[in-house]
Order: C-alpha cells, then sequence, then structure tokens
C-alpha cells in the first residue's frame, strides 16, 4: 500500500514539475489516521476503541511544500488536522468561511528555525465519543474507562502508563478534553448558528432536507 502510493505520488510530482507548476504551487501530503504494525498487539487501524488512540494511529504525516519556503526543514510545533484547509487558504490569500472550526497556522511555509507557534495541546477520539487522546507533544493522555498517561519524552512507544504517578498531569488533560466535550454555551450556540446556515445553503442549492436536527 505504501509503495503503491509512493509510486503515483512520485507520478503526480513529476506532471507538476515537467509542466512548470512547481513554480506556483503548494502541494500538501498528508492523511486521515495512521495505522498499528503490532506496537500495541493490533496490526490496523482498529482494534479497541482504546487502540484507535495510540500514537501510531493518531500521529499521520504532514509533508508541505511551499515555492517560496526553505525546503528540508523539521517543524516539531503541533498542528491539528482541522487547521489544515484553512492554513492553505490563508497562504493562497484567500478569505477563511466563518464557519470554518480549525485555526490557519501559516508559520509552517515561513522560513524559521523554532517557530514557537503552533497548538498548545490537540485532541483526538473515536467518533463513539467514549474514548478521547490529548496531547501537548511532552504528555500523551487517553481518557477511556481505565485512563491512560504516557510521558513521550521518555516513552515514545507509548508502553509504560504513569497515570498513576502523575495525576496533576491527567487531571489537567482530561480538562482539555472536557471543555471540548462540553462547550459553554457561548460556544454551542455558534456551533449550532453555523450548522443550521449550512443547512439552509444545501436546502437553497437544491439538496435534501434532514429531519431531525436536534
Amino acid at each position: 500500500e505504501i509503495t503503491f502510493l509512493d509510486a503515483w505520488l512520485g507520478r503526480l510530482l513529476d506532471v507538476i514539475w515537467d509542466l512548470g507548476l512547481h513554480e506556483d504551487t503548494i502541494i500538501l501530503v498528508t492523511s486521515d489516521h495512521g495505522t498499528q504494525l503490532g506496537e500495541h498487539g493490533t496490526i490496523s487501524k482498529t482494534g479497541s476503541l482504546r487502540h484507535t488512540n495510540y500514537r501510531e494511529n493518531v500521529r499521520v504525516p504532514g509533508l508541505l511544500y511551499h515555492p517560496h519556503a526553505q525546503p528540508g526543514r523539521r517543524i516539531d510545533s503541533l498542528i491539528w488536522t482541522p487547521d489544515l484547509m484553512p492554513t492553505l487558504l490563508n497562504l493562497l490569500d484567500v478569505e477563511v468561511p466563518k464557519t470554518v472550526h480549525g485555526t490557519p497556522q501559516p508559520w509552517i511555509a515561513q522560513d524559521l528555525r523554532d517557530p514557537g507557534q503552533g497548538r498548545e495541546v490537540v485532541i483526538s477520539g473515536h467518533h463513539a465519543r467514549t474514548h478521547w487522546r490529548v496531547t501537548d507533544g511532552h504528555w500523551s493522555y487517553v481518557s477511556c474507562d481505565q485512563p491512560e498517561l504516557y510521558d513521550l519524552r521518555a516513552d515514545p512507544g507509548e508502553q509504560h502508563n504513569v497515570v498513576d504517578r502523575h495525576p496533576g498531569q491527567a487531571k489537567r488533560l482530561q480538562a482539555e478534553i472536557e471543555a471540548l466535550d462540553n462547550p459553554d454555551a457561548a460556544t454551542l450556540e455558534k456551533v449550532r448558528a453555523d450548522w443550521k446556515q449550512r443547512h439552509d445553503q444545501v436546502i437553497a442549492a437544491g439538496g435534501l432536507h434532514i429531519v431531525g436536527t436536534e
């Protein structure tokens, strides 16, 4: 699968360069999720709900080509997948729609050795909304029936659960999840208004009416 992707991506890049489009093109290579290759006893993207939140599943590639950016740089600052679309729009000087939930991160294309920017934490989770993962780059916390905490600097493979040794870190990261899963009234009202606006736009364009919006 990786070889297949590499071959066809190479053909696409060859065409872009052959046509001279690389001087006016931004290219982003990423993925919706990773996959486990036995790191936690599973080979696939699935397994138990807990397995979907380990680093090998939620950490994805982010390869960016920008014609005016210095090549070969590696940025360790955190960025969230929903940030990618508004970031690309920002780099193209296109207005970001107000309904977009991500935040532009244009610094990723700047010539900075240590940008010192990005998100303080990033959160991912299973669509069942029962298992969440939050990381600040140092600590990784999995919220589930038996919470797990990993020190990524000492244990990047997330093999040694230290939640009992660092309850303060677990509590801090759990609070980030609760803030996302239980938004304040103003945030919730904004989300509902955004959803209604998109819903009305679909209807105006002749789309299907969605029943049961509560």
